[in-house]
């Protein structure tokens, strides 16, 4: 609820500022006062404007630097409808007021008047505020007060902007629907309730409605479904082979390499004079080979491929898929 920014009278006023000083006073308010008349909310009031009514049971506590939570209850017989109200200090000063023109809290004479009130104060600390002996206070709930609080609806839950107010299990299983997947980097058998390791089982469903046959993403990348791969669809794979183009028949040819033998024929020839020369003659001959090479043929191979396999999987780190059941 919005607070009601409450106006302090200039003698409330210096006994909340003689108290912020550490000064030994009584800021005990024990009393509430209610109007009906329309009335300006002046720091300059001592008195409540048409009081008609004072109330000693009430009960109040600071919920925030400069709220407090205050609730009044009123049993007795009578009805009214009150548009302003006025705190007293247990000597009866009047502390601070409040007013508005709609009403803000009606009674008839047969029921038990029971209203909550967030009250700002303009400035300071409220920690020095005390209020009477009743201990009926339901204040908002807060990380640091304990109080009440109201049922976060479905779109507040989807918000997410709303700070006080409460997710019920339905609330939060309506946010986080049977088949929501996410991962888990955890043990198996540590996985939270209401959620299952995505590794092809089927399983019962954690509001006992039937079972559900979980997605296996084991050893898989999840990818978005609804172009070209349908809902559960499974394709890839860690590897792959790649094939050369055709390259046709061919009979490869080829050659070995030039080598000088060295090799050396000699043969005896008698002495004779060499072509009937001038008397030199030649007892023997030798042949040099000067070097050659072989050439070398293949059989002829038909059209082929070459091919080679491929590791593709990419660099990786395994958790568990687990999925909302």
């Amino acid at each position: 609820m919005t607070p009601l920014a409450l106006v302090i009278t200039l003698a409330g006023l210096q006994r909340f500022t003689a108290a912020q000083l550490d000064q030994d006073l009584d800021l005990t308010i024990s009393s509430v006062g209610l109007t009906a008349a329309p009335f300006v909310a002046a720091p300059t009031l001592e008195v409540l404007p048409g009081e008609f009514r004072r109330i000693n049971t009430i009960s109040g506590s600071a919920i925030g630097d400069n709220v407090v939570h205050m609730t009044v209850r009123d049993e007795a017989e009578v009805g009214y409808s009150a548009t302003g109200f006025g705190l007293f200090l247990a000597d009866g000063t009047l502390f601070g007021v409040y007013g508005q023109d709609e009403a803000i809290v009606e009674k008839s004479p047969l029921t038990t008047m029971l209203v909550a009130l967030d009250i700002a104060f303009p400035t300071g600390t409220t920690a020095e505020l005390r209020f009477g002996d009743t201990n009926f206070l339901n204040p908002p709930a807060t990380r640091e007060t304990a109080g009440v609080a109201k049922i976060a609806s479905r779109d507040q839950v989807a918000a997410g902007t709303e700070d006080h107010a409460f997710v019920t299990p339905l609330g939060l299983r309506a946010f986080l629907p049977v088949g929501v997947t996410t991962l888990w980097f955890g043990a198996a058998n540590g996985v939270p309730s209401g959620w299952a390791i995505c590794d092809g089982r089927k399983v019962q469903r954690s509001d006992g409605s039937g079972p559900i046959t979980l997605p296996d993403l084991r050893d898989r990348v999840p990818v978005g479904a609804g172009g070209a791969r349908e809902l559960g669809e499974k394709f890839g794979g860690s590897s792959c082979t790649a094939e050369t183009t055709n390259a046709g028949g061919h009979t490869p040819t080829g050659r070995t390499d030039s080598a000088t033998t060295g090799v050396t024929v000699s043969a005896p020839v008698s002495n004779q004079t060499a072509g009937g020369g001038s008397g030199k003659s030649v007892t023997s001959a030798s042949l040099q080979d000067p070097g050659h090479a072989h050439p070398v043929t293949i059989d002829a191979v038909p059209d082929h491929r070459h091919s080679v396999t491929l590791d593709v999987t990419q660099p990786s780190l395994a958790l568990f898929f687990i999925m909302r059941i």
